[in-house]
């Protein structure tokens, strides 16, 4: 019986993880600024749909888990199309970063 350990953290892998986690750190960074029902649905209007404070810390890990997930259950990328298509994931998840980061920053500040 042979014990399969994980695969060392790469210098871009641990990039990634970071910059996946990194509404985590705006989350707490913002968290005794936001109010307490936090907009969370924008119409041309402004904010149209609100929820608890406490459903920030669900948001803030939907892309790790997804990219996580995704990276689990793919086997590894052995041709150009598969490697197109993790890189695909890693952008898109990168970017859902990116716009939960400004959300809780400009929620946090009172920003509309």
């Amino acid at each position: 019986m042979t014990i399969m350990l994980p695969k060392p953290v790469r210098g871009r892998q641990l990039l990634v993880l970071g910059l996946l986690l990194l509404p985590l750190a705006c989350l707490a960074w913002t968290w005794s600024a936001l109010p307490a029902q936090v907009p969370v649905h924008f119409t041309r209007g402004g904010a149209d749909q609100y929820a608890a404070k406490p459903v920030c810390w669900a948001l803030v890990l939907v892309p790790v888990l997804v990219y996580g997930t995704a990276r689990w259950l793919s086997p590894p990328a052995t041709t150009p199309a598969q490697a197109a298509s993790r890189r695909l994931l890693t952008g898109g998840m990168l970017f859902l970063s990116a716009v939960l980061c400004v959300w809780l920053v400009a929620a946090g500040h009172g920003v509309r």
